[in-house]
């Protein structure tokens, strides 16, 4: 495959669709968002049913994407894909920026196929408290405009819907928080996005996720080594 994986790369959503497709690639979980530079409203009006998106369900088993500003229904008309659920976050503690404002509510479409298993346990409502720099010290010191999702909200996606060792696709990288979800909770990745200056942002953000997934790994590591020689 010409694309890397666990790398965040330049290229545009349609194109890395149509490859995957044509290599016969598939991936536990797809995660969208509204790329870079694009607003809601242009994102609620783009095309799911148009090639090469319509083949996204022939590439992953579930895919969650996170609306505009128009109703749930009327966005899921620009789809084909099988509607299965609605999620909302509820940030009781603070607002998440938005690319209008800010908001307390962080809402994600979800789209698998019938015979795909889906445990609806966990697809239903979330209230989270958000706290900025944690997991990752000074991560989001690396604050990537206009809407990025924070990172406890991905995690839980990430962690709910996929397994370890798992593949999981955004092709609409933004500030790459999915890759650091996939980062810390031992998935891979395929992450793209159509800017050089998103990519860049995403790289920083990734090599700080590593330093921070390896430093947690050592520290493990050494706990269970000192257990071991007490026993």
């Amino acid at each position: 495959m010409k694309y890397p994986l666990n790398e965040p790369f330049q290229a545009e959503a349609g194109e890395v669709i149509q490859h995957l497709y044509k290599v016969g690639f598939r991936a536990k979980l797809a995660i969208f968002d509204l790329p870079y530079g694009t607003t809601k409203k242009e994102w609620d009006n783009f095309k799911w049913t148009a090639y090469p998106y319509d083949l996204i369900q022939e590439i992953c088993d579930i895919v969650l994407i996170t609306p505009g500003i128009k109703r749930f229904d009327e966005f899921m008309l620009n789809s084909k894909m099988n509607y299965r659920w609605l999620i909302n976050f509820h940030v009781c503690n603070l607002q998440c920026k938005a690319s209008i404002g800010f908001s307390k509510q962080i809402p994600f479409i979800l789209y698998a196929r019938n015979e795909i298993s889906v445990n609806y346990s966990v697809v239903d409502s979330y209230k989270i408290n958000m706290e900025w720099n944690k997991p990752l010290p000074h991560l989001d010191a690396l604050w990537y405009p206009k809407g990025q999702k924070p990172l406890e909200v991905i995690l839980r996606l990430v962690e709910n819907f996929s397994q370890e060792g798992d593949l999981v696709l955004d092709l609409f990288g933004g500030g790459f928080t999915t890759a650091v979800a996939c980062i810390l909770k031992n998935r891979c990745f395929l992450s793209s996005d159509i800017s050089e200056e998103a990519v860049n942002i995403g790289k920083e953000r990734i090599r700080i996720a590593k330093v921070q997934s390896l430093k947690k790994q050592s520290d493990l590591a050494s706990y269970l080594s000192k257990e071991r020689s007490i026993v």
